[in-house]
């Protein structure tokens, strides 16, 4: 069988991850030829340095265009895969061959304010709506985004797999966390306006200033990408605060470090108004690291009982928690335990191996 996978998005944040863990795993598979498509020399350098056995790679267009969709149905007709798999909202619409899509978030959708702009939020609706039609199966990565999706498009649950993400830990790390002034909170994550950072910031002022007579006081270390627009607002938002002194930026670290941050951490906190599934959380379940979350999108159903639950937007109730948190030994200690039974629910090898059966039973 011919599998055809778009990984143009395999060195972007979490869809890139869900990407390379996939192909990590599948493309072993005896008796299974696989066609990947890249965009740029990023991505191909990234395929590469997996290297895949029985793999094709294929230079794609750029994505979101009139021309990637005459391209797509060029690939189609020249390679006729009998499967074509998009781990993301774009597809062959013009193609007869079958397909597989993965939504992993309708947060466009469900909160029209955070789109970069209406034409974009429609382009995504149009295409999520044609995926329901077209496609022969839709992966969801959580029953939460099973159910958005389906609000959106009213495809029949018949056709929706739900295949959660996985977690895949390097146990061997630099101690990072050595090299900061402890203790400390942690955000691993982007700046976008839902993830809702400024509320994170409000919220470590509060616990700043219940803290102020203490010997010693927390930080909040940000980590991950944050060039997005409103960024420079973050920024400015962090050098007006009362606590800058103790809030520090560290921007993008490698998988290492960043497993070595979170488990040197008090807690990851994480503010976001909606995940889709929250990969941070479960990473840091793994790590033996508590949890503390907005109880948006996915998050109750992926957390459970691992974490502590508060309202987005809650400033003061995320406050609170995170005081809890660092005060009560107790408290951390069963977040941990419950997070480590948790996180057994989720490994990569599960999520690659359901991904290739719908595959194949949808290039049948």
């Amino acid at each position: 069988m011919k599998i055809a996978i778009d990984a143009r998005h395999i060195s972007k944040g979490g869809i890139g991850e869900y990407i390379r863990e996939i192909l990590n795993r599948i493309t072993h598979e005896k008796n299974l030829s696989f066609l990947v498509i890249a965009i740029n020399e990023e991505d191909f350098s990234t395929i590469k340095a997996l290297k895949l056995e029985g793999v094709n790679i294929i230079r794609g267009p750029k994505m979101f265009s009139i021309r990637e969709q005459i391209w797509l149905a060029k690939f189609c007709r020249t390679y006729k895969p009998d499967i074509f798999f998009s781990p993301h909202v774009t597809f062959p619409v013009f193609s007869s061959c079958s397909k597989v899509l993965t939504v992993h978030d309708t947060i466009w959708l469900n909160y029209p304010q955070y789109a970069t702009s209406q034409l974009a939020r429609l382009y995504f609706l149009v295409m999520l709506k044609l995926a329901a039609w077209k496609c022969k199966r839709i992966i969801c990565i959580s029953k939460s985004t099973a159910s958005d999706f389906s609000h959106w498009t009213g495809v029949n649950s018949n056709r929706i797999e739900i295949i959660y993400n996985g977690v895949n830990l390097t146990r061997e790390h630099p101690n990072i966390s050595q090299q900061l002034d402890l203790p400390y909170f942690v955000y691993v994550g982007n700046w976008k306006p839902w993830k809702r950072v400024p509320d994170l910031i409000a919220a470590f002022e509060l616990v700043d200033v219940a803290c102020a007579n203490q010997k010693v006081r927390p930080k909040l270390i940000l980590a991950g990408r944050h060039n997005y627009n409103h960024s420079d607002d973050i920024a400015s938002r962090i050098q007006s605060s009362t606590a800058k002194e103790y809030i520090q930026v560290l921007g993008e670290l490698n998988r290492s470090q960043l497993n070595s941050l979170i488990a040197g951490s008090i807690a990851l906190v994480n503010p976001s108004e909606y995940e889709g599934f929250g990969l941070t959380l479960v990473e840091a379940m793994a790590l033996g690291t508590a949890v503390i979350a907005a109880n948006g999108g996915s998050v109750p159903e992926v957390m459970g009982n691992a974490g502590i639950l508060v309202q987005p937007r809650d400033v003061n109730s995320l406050s609170h928690a995170m005081l809890s948190v660092m005060n009560n030994a107790e408290l951390r200690n069963t977040l941990t335990e419950c997070g480590k039974n948790k996180v057994n629910e989720f490994s990569w090898e599960k999520t690659a191996q359901l991904t290739l059966n719908v595959l194949l039973d949808a290039g049948k």
